[in-house]
């Protein structure tokens, strides 16, 4: 498990950890609840049931070592949309994303957050997927770099966002549109939903072969970071979709 260093246009609130999660390990089993056990042999292949049962346990510990409690008892539940939520109200903000050998949790105490993480051998035939997910001021320019980077940019961006907005990915894919390569790793967000509070978002480092976004919204209480300095004033409502 490893702490990766906070992209400068995160707020200070937000940590990110990035887990290897290559194979089912006895210590991480024990901590799962036994419904959780019995989702990860409902998967088919093995390395399915090593991403989930990783994931799941580093997450349990990154909770359970904020909450005071051990990693068996973190009271996770699954909300609406599917989102990991805790059952006993939001104390804590995070999200979980894993593909391929590693896994990422996002972790706040003041603000909703959204991650995505993919592996570019994941990807084969990216047309239709693109045709399927991709405004068409997202799929502007993308042809012109390696396909697997370029879509997956995108692609996680646009995961991310959702994600920390709390809403379906599948439903809402062309209501929020996102622009990778600003400063410090910055993407665009806008959205086409009135209703989404602001979003902001960035890339975050990986290693060769991974993509990976993080999001959040603005802070759920007060106006002032941890260090005590006032936040500079962000839109109340996301910006919308331009054609």
């Amino acid at each position: 498990m490893q702490a990766l260093m906070r992209p400068e246009a995160a707020p200070a609130d937000i940590s990110v950890w990035r887990l290897a999660v290559g194979r089912v390990a006895a210590e991480d089993w024990l901590v799962l609840t036994l419904s959780e056990q019995d989702r990860a042999w409902r998967f088919r292949r093995e390395a399915d049931r090593a991403r989930y049962v990783g994931a799941r346990a580093g997450l349990r510990r990154l909770l359970a070592t904020r909450l005071g409690l051990a990693p068996a008892e973190v009271p996770l539940r699954a909300g609406k949309h599917g989102k990991p939520e805790l059952a006993q109200g939001a104390s804590c903000y995070f999200n979980l994303s894993h593909a391929g050998g590693y896994a990422l949790v996002a972790l706040s105490d003041r603000r909703e957050v959204g991650v995505d993480v993919e592996c570019e051998q994941d990807t084969s035939d990216l047309e239709p997927l693109a045709d399927y997910a991709l405004l068409a001021a997202e799929r502007t320019g993308w042809r012109d770099l390696p396909p697997g980077a370029a879509f997956l940019r995108r692609w996680t961006g646009k995961e991310a966002a959702l994600k920390a907005w709390g809403v379906g990915v599948a439903q809402h894919l062309l209501q929020v549109q996102v622009q990778p390569g600003g400063r410090a790793g910055q993407i665009a967000v806008a959205a086409s939903c009135a209703d989404w509070p602001a979003c902001q978002a960035c890339e975050l480092a990986m290693p060769a072969g991974y993509v990976a976004a993080l999001a959040w919204l603005p802070a759920v209480r007060g106006q002032e970071d941890p260090g005590g300095a006032i936040l500079p004033p962000r839109p109340a409502r996301a910006p919308g979709i331009r054609p």
